[in-house]
């Protein structure tokens, strides 16, 4: 009886560590990720001016990573709160510090993009030719990891400063 007692013991440990497994194995969803990388950017940059309370993220209006940074609105971002700012034509008025959009819209992301072009708004894409979309840093998945480029010659042209850490983590620095 108590071997028997000792092997369901075992039988239920076992259990359990297949079933947490599969619970910490589930992978990071794409956007979730990207959006991590979009608010560790906003924390790890510096802008020229504070401005107002409000810290805006500013999407295109059906970018797929909004759902994902709803997650960071109302954080804290140098004293500011992060609202997100979803965007459909013109960014007049939005005062966005960030500009993110997705390789799926290309289109109205980099004309908006070209909207604040030498203007201190960080321009995030996550499209493989992000240069080419006037952005600034590139969000990429490669090889099944998530990664990021910067082009530091746009990014000081526009005034801001990127941190040395996030400098130090980039896949490549572009002068």
């Amino acid at each position: 009886m108590l071997n028997l007692l000792r092997y369901f013991r075992l039988f239920l440990l076992v259990c359990c560590t297949f079933i947490v497994h599969d619970v910490l194995a589930e992978p990071l969803k794409e956007y979730d990720a990207k959006a991590a990388f979009v608010y560790n950017f906003a924390v790890y940059t510096e802008w020229p001016e504070t401005g107002t309370g409000t810290f805006n993220i500013c999407v295109s209006s059906n970018d797929p990573i909004s759902p994902s940074l709803e997650a960071f609105s109302g954080k804290d971002v140098k004293g500011a709160k992060v609202q997100l700012q979803r965007v459909s034509g013109s960014l007049a008025g939005k005062e966005c510090r960030i500009l993110f959009f997705a390789d799926s819209e290309k289109t109205s992301g980099v004309k908006l993009a070209q909207e604040v072009k030498d203007a201190p708004v960080l321009v995030i894409c996550d499209s493989e030719d992000w240069m080419k979309r006037n952005a600034m840093i590139g969000v990429l998945l490669k090889e099944k990891k998530m990664t990021f480029e910067v082009n530091l010659a746009a990014t000081s042209k526009a005034g801001l400063k990127l941190s040395a850490k996030i400098l130090k983590l980039a896949g490549a620095v572009i002068n």
